[in-house]
């Protein structure tokens, strides 16, 4: 199972084809390998399936918190039954490995499909974007907030009919209600989620809910008809910044001769206020304008319509459901320069006590961040000055 010195040299070992974990996975062969884990193509003996089998790193074993997100990942999509959610079919722990069964899926994520085709049609936009909300309809019903919705965390799963499904996955920072461990699973001073989809009440450390996801989701419909997010090519501080102070570009004004510009303009606009209570209060409202913005294309059952892959060039590849952006070693691109992981909201500080700190608000956190960005533009030309005059 594991090469001679792997376990010396820091080498995580692996499960190698034909191996059975717990009597009950066969391994067929490793799909996958990242920071929390590697995901392996397995075959329930019992249930005679096929199944992605995710298995946390060793290291990870031993981290209580990191521990905890792994369980939680599972226990969170085992709850939310739908056509539209990863299915979970077991959690365990065997022989030393702690993994998580799920469904085996075959396709592409949002993120690939998207860098295919450039960018999308409103018509092939909108079927995309209405199973995504009745995904986020169930969760947000549940009291769960997403937290880390981005183009990754969407796949597009190929049916044996050649039907495709989207699916929604990784709920690893999902945001529970009333979780007893809740305050562990978050550093001081941080916030959770990817900056290019960051509402700005999640980029200040302010209280959030499923508005948050739902702004992260105008951003993704942004990034699906223009080919990127509204903000983009800026450090990661700046990103937040953007979240909380800029006007995101009209899509219309990025991709000229957008078809019924001014109604999808509209759409993204209502999941970008700034003020969460200036947004789409809930998943159906926006589905309801996803309606909508179906009849001002002209096609009023455009949501039921059947999503295509963007390519004839896109085979479908086994890849891991839950597998999430920082699990997966994958090619890099403008759409995936920010892992999901926690961001210090700056100019924070981060104390030594590990209180949960994300959902504690602070409404002037703009400020801070404005102001520590200016300063370090007067220091900077202050040292130019020196140097142009003594040097």
């Amino acid at each position: 199972m594991a090469r001679p010195g792997d376990l010396l040299a820091g080498v995580e070992p692996e499960l190698e084809p034909g191996f059975t974990l717990g009597g009950r996975y066969r391994i067929e062969r490793k799909i996958g390998r990242g920071g929390m884990g590697t995901v392996y193509a397995a075959h329930h003996l019992a249930l005679g399936r096929k199944v992605a089998l995710k298995v946390i790193a060793r290291q990870h074993v031993t981290d209580a918190r990191q521990l905890e997100r792994f369980r939680r990942e599972a226990r969170v999509a085992s709850q939310l039954r739908h056509p539209n959610i990863v299915e979970v079919i077991d959690l365990g722990s065997a022989q030393g490995q702690e993994y998580i069964a799920m469904e085996f899926l075959e396709g592409v994520d949002l993120c690939d499909a998207i860098q295919l085709a450039g960018n999308y049609e409103p018509t092939d936009t909108v079927p995309i974007l209405d199973q995504v909300l009745q995904a986020l309809e169930v969760a947000h019903d549940a009291g769960l907030v997403h937290r880390d919705l981005k183009p990754e965390n969407i796949y597009l799963a190929q049916t044996p009919s050649g039907e495709i499904v989207v699916k929604l996955l990784d709920f690893g920072v999902v945001k529970v209600p009333d979780e007893g461990g809740e305050a562990q699973l978050t550093r001081t001073g941080t916030v959770v989620g990817t900056p290019e989809y960051m509402a700005p009440e999640q980029a200040t450390g302010g209280v959030i809910d499923g508005r948050a996801d739902l702004y992260a989701l105008g951003c993704i419909a942004h990034a699906m008809v223009c080919g990127r997010p509204p903000f983009v090519g800026k450090s990661v501080l700046l990103l937040m910044a953007a979240h909380v102070r800029e006007t995101p570009p009209k899509p219309s004004s990025v991709r000229r001769g957008l078809r019924a510009a001014d109604a999808v303009d509209a759409f993204i606009a209502g999941a970008l206020e700034k003020d969460p209570r200036l947004r789409y209060p809930t998943a159906q409202v926006m589905r309801n304008a996803l309606a909508q913005l179906a009849e001002a294309i002209g096609e009023s059952d455009l949501r039921q319509r059947r999503i295509s892959l963007p390519s004839a060039k896109v085979r479908a590849a086994d890849v891991m459901a839950a597998l999430s952006d920082t699990d997966r070693e994958r090619m890099s691109s403008a759409m995936a320069d920010a892992p999901p992981t926690e961001i210090a909201p700056p100019p924070l500080e981060r104390p030594e006590s590990p209180t949960h700190l994300v959902e504690r608000p602070r409404p002037r956190a703009w400020l801070w961040l404005l102001a520590g960005l200016v300063i370090g533009s007067i220091c900077g030309a202050a040292a130019a000055y020196f140097a142009l005059k003594h040097g």
